[in-house]
């Protein structure tokens, strides 16, 4: 009776023993399988923060990019407007020298004048719009000024052309 209860002790020692044993590899897997989720999450938080600096860096550039566009833009522009300035001088020097005031101009008189061309430098039409300080002679004198200074200054870029020319001519 004494081996009997001794062994049940010891069988009794095996069994606590192994539940224990399995007790612990429970532990130890749901602590390996926890550490694997939170790598996982740690290394999917990573690869947000990445996406997120690339999509930050992505539109920097694009943003430094149009910024450039618009400065280049703004710079053809500016340049093509100086362009035009000094065409539409140019222009405005030649029917100067063409130009015969009519009797009775007063000072500061000008006019509005309204050209159609054709590439790069004929007149095929001029409608003097507006004139103030001379009236009907003036813009007969300023018609035939711009006729006469045909062929006009050849402009200095294409881009600078315009079929319709509007300009302000003042006799001056």
């Amino acid at each position: 009776m004494a081996e009997e209860a001794e062994r049940a002790r010891i069988e009794e020692e095996r069994r606590l023993e192994e539940e224990r044993r399995l007790e612990e590899e429970r532990l130890a897997e749901q602590r390996r399988l926890e550490e694997e989720r939170l790598e996982q999450q740690r290394l999917e938080q990573q690869r947000q923060a990445e996406l997120a600096e690339q999509r930050r860096q992505q539109e920097a550039a694009a943003a430094a990019a149009a910024k450039e566009r618009q400065a280049t833009l703004a710079r053809r522009q500016r340049i093509k407007g100086e362009l035009e300035q000094k065409y539409k001088q140019s222009i405005r020097k030649a029917v100067s020298r063409k130009f015969r005031p009519p009797a009775g101009l007063r000072p500061g008189a000008s006019c509005t004048v309204r050209a159609q061309l054709v590439f790069p430098n004929e007149v095929v039409d001029v409608q003097v719009e507006r004139c103030s300080g001379g009236g009907a002679a003036m813009a007969r004198a300023v018609e035939k000024a711009v006729l006469a200074a045909q062929p006009f200054p050849v402009p200095p870029h294409k881009a600078v052309f315009q079929r319709v020319l509007i300009f302000e001519f003042n006799p001056q």
